[in-house]
């Protein structure tokens, strides 16, 4: 048994209805498109959000500058080495290097989008994703995709560009799909959503994200509509079968 856990940022649940890709993947998953983040629906808060399973206002980050939490507060990475789990971690956004306390991953990769141009980070990371999975069979493995926050930045919430970079994300999802064992569970999300060019308000636009959970094997979930991404961080650690933080918020959605 191993979970991957997929965010897509900036990804919102009405997006994934223009997606030829996600629309095929979702007759296999357990979902809500009414899932909610935190506020300020910005990026850093609501990724420590989901690591620690708590609120900005008890974990501290309310922007994009990372704000240590405090001792009372364990975050995912930190529970899964206490129990000795092999974890890994790809991404294309540097902040999120805050999202673990040194040494508690077991192997991490970074592209930094400005080396490359083409816009092709999202396949460098997956790329490598793929690779740590099936030759490191890790416990644990988080794959963030950064491109589609980027691109709805760029062109705008719900254009014609970010609708393809949402596609293309989810073809990434199916591919990794693929890498994976009947007993390995995946877990897809977002962080926020956003309107217009921007995000972090409350309007439901920012603050509902889609959250799926799908298992290879036989075993079938369900997922409540009013699910947090504060659940996260407890579902992975019971289907991996280790006890949550006492700290933590959330509820497992499974």
């Amino acid at each position: 048994m191993a979970v991957m856990l997929i965010l897509v940022d900036g990804m919102r649940p009405d997006s994934i209805n223009m997606s030829e890709t996600a629309q095929t993947l979702r007759k296999e998953m357990a979902y809500t498109l009414e899932g909610s983040t935190v506020y300020p629906s910005v990026t850093l808060p609501c990724h420590v959000s989901l690591v620690t399973s708590n609120e900005p206002d008890v974990h501290g980050t309310t922007t994009n500058v990372f704000v240590p939490w405090p001792e009372s507060v364990s975050g995912l990475f930190e529970v899964l080495a206490k129990n000795r789990k092999k974890t890994g971690f790809f991404y294309n956004w540097e902040e999120l290097r805050d999202l673990a306390l040194p040494g508690s991953i077991s192997h991490t990769a970074y592209y930094k989008p400005s080396d490359f141009p083409d816009g092709r980070t999202n396949d460098l990371c997956a790329r490598d994703a793929a690779e740590y999975w099936s030759e490191e069979k890790p416990d644990f493995m988080f794959l963030y995709l950064g491109n589609v926050d980027y691109v709805g930045h760029a062109f705008g919430w719900m254009s014609d560009a970010y609708v393809k970079a949402v596609e293309q994300s989810w073809r990434i999802i199916r591919d990794m799909k693929e890498i994976m064992l009947p007993d390995d569970t995946l877990i897809v999300t977002a962080d926020h959503g956003g309107h217009g060019y921007e995000h972090g308000s409350r309007m439901d636009s920012d603050m509902m994200i889609p959250l799926a959970v799908m298992t290879l094997g036989s075993e079938k979930y369900q997922i409540r509509k009013n699910a947090s991404i504060m659940d996260i961080a407890p579902t992975i650690t019971k289907l991996l079968r280790i006890v949550p933080d006492s700290s933590w918020k959330g509820i497992s959605l499974i």
